[in-house]
């Protein structure tokens, strides 16, 4: 098999929108958000009915500005600051993925890792994140790929590694 070659540059707002859909889609964000809105519609309910709970106006405010409004600005603060400061993420790279190794070259600089050091892999719908430890990943884009094909050759490499976690779409 020939070694795979893969540019990828990372457009600030894709890696923000993708962010933001790592962080709403863990399930206690989930849960936590749908405790809010039950809530908040009991609470609405409530005072529909003549029945409201003290300080029912501050609080319903209070809710709404926090999860609607305070949060996703304070997110979207933090994924632009992560952005600008991670070269791996604003830089150009190009990833070289063979049966033994994966090559990261970046500003003239090159970088080789056995597969035995990746933690895991994981893929999105339109992402592949390679985790070098429970916390750290490498972003790859899928519209980096040239190809179709090509996605489908990264993926045999992928399962080919029997010891490397994954969780790869079908």
């Amino acid at each position: 098999m020939k070694p795979l070659q893969v540019k990828v540059k990372i457009p600030q707002k894709q890696y923000v929108m993708f962010s933001y859909y790592q962080f709403y889609s863990k399930p206690f964000i989930i849960v936590a958000h749908a405790v809010i809105l039950i809530t908040l519609i009991a609470n609405v309910v409530m005072y529909m009915q003549g029945n409201p709970q003290p300080n029912f106006a501050r609080n319903t405010f209070l809710v709404i500005s926090v999860t609607g409004i305070l949060l996703p600005f304070s997110l979207y603060s933090q994924f632009v600051r992560k952005y600008k400061k991670n070269p791996l993420l604003i830089g150009e790279l190009i990833y070289e993925f063979t049966q033994t190794k994966i090559k990261v070259k970046m500003l003239g600089k090159e970088n080789t890792m056995g597969w035995e050091k990746l933690y895991k892999v994981k893929e999105y719908k339109s992402w592949f994140l390679l985790y070098t430890d429970n916390f750290t990943a490498s972003y790859i884009p899928k519209n980096c790929f040239e190809n179709k094909e090509q996605i489908d050759q990264l993926k045999t490499l992928i399962n080919s590694k029997k010891d490397l976690k994954k969780s790869l779409q079908k």
